[in-house]
């Protein structure tokens, strides 16, 4: 398969406070938000981009949609450097890359209904059609009847309203969705349902998808490849499965160790994280994890790790080999 989305060396900064006090206090102005992190999905290939709250996640993908600008490093897509690109270019690439927001409900306008809802990227970019067949098709191809195109937002439950963004997200045959915790809110069977309904649509029109969340087993489910972000920085990356039959860093085995098992009676060791992950105002010395490390010992704090093959593209950044997030 070919690349179509890569991303280089990519930091993405936010200022840590006014300029004035800045300047009154004669500190730094900007903090790195996402510091440094490479990866690249190919065409027809599912990326999993997990960590806790802060980590950096919605900040790649705010940036990666032209929201946000990045400091430095660059990205391309489908060989094209985008990483200034401007108004009009992120204009033309909205065809190209389509985003699923978080919140299901909140992310549709309250005063349009479900077809006009579908339809709407069609009318942005100026695409003749007859809008009430484009409605038809797109509801249909995520499973919802005709006549949902005439109800309204709030008349959906949540998994409705996520089949609703799918198909909004699919209405200008994208090459590439970013979908920002596709299951949050939801309850088990409507997460499983979201979920093959995206792997459906990936298996027919061959789409990239960028998966951001904190959820494990949505990840295993419909990921090829998984990357471990902390801090703003990837400290594991490799095929999913490698990394949930052997995870390398200490900061994926608690992950994975905390994740709910479905069988009662299966035998886990739980690995509880001590304190709170730091600020990225405020970055800690060595490795960023030591602090709340169970194996830290004094080279992690001041030392940074680099980057450790344990083989099949699946690397990781810690001083001490990890087998099974155990050692």
């Amino acid at each position: 398969m070919s690349v179509l989305l890569e991303v280089e060396n990519l930091v993405v900064r936010y200022p840590a406070m006014g300029r004035v006090r800045a300047a009154l206090r004669r500190q730094e102005r900007e903090f790195d938000a996402v510091a440094g992190v490479s990866f690249s999905i190919e065409a027809g290939q599912t990326l999993g981009l997990v960590g806790e709250s802060g980590s950096g996640k919605s900040t790649v993908a705010r940036t990666l949609m032209g929201l946000k600008r990045a400091g430095s490093g660059s990205i391309r897509f489908d060989g094209r450097d985008i990483t200034r690109a401007g108004a009009q270019d992120y204009a033309r690439l909205r065809r190209e890359i389509a985003m699923m927001w978080q919140d299901p409900v909140g992310s549709l306008s309250p005063r349009l209904t479900v077809g006009s809802l579908v339809t709407e990227p069609l009318r942005i970019h100026g695409k003749t059609a007859d809008m009430a067949a484009e409605a038809k098709r797109l509801l249909e191809m995520v499973g919802l009847p005709e006549h949902f195109a005439g109800r309204f937002p709030h008349q959906l439950s949540g998994g409705q309203a996520r089949r609703v963004g799918v198909a909004r997200a699919l209405a200008l045959d994208p090459r590439l969705i970013i979908a920002d915790e596709p299951t949050a809110g939801l309850d088990m069977s409507v997460q499983a349902e979201v979920l093959n309904l995206l792997a459906e649509m990936q298996g027919r029109l061959g789409i990239a998808i960028l998966v951001i969340t904190h959820n494990l087993n949505v990840v295993r489910h419909i990921t090829d490849r998984t990357a471990i972000m902390y801090l703003g920085r990837f400290v594991e990356t490799g095929p999913t499965e490698q990394i949930f039959q052997a995870p390398r860093h200490p900061y994926t085995g608690a992950l994975l160790s905390a994740n709910p098992e479905p069988d009662p009676d299966a035998a886990r060791a739980r690995i509880t994280l001590t304190g709170e992950m730091p600020s990225p105002r405020n970055r800690p010395s060595g490795c960023e994890f030591h602090g709340r490390c169970l194996r830290a010992q004094p080279q992690c704090s001041a030392t940074v790790p680099e980057f450790s093959s344990a083989g099949d593209q699946h690397a990781f950044t810690c001083h001490f080999l990890v087998r099974n997030g155990a050692g």
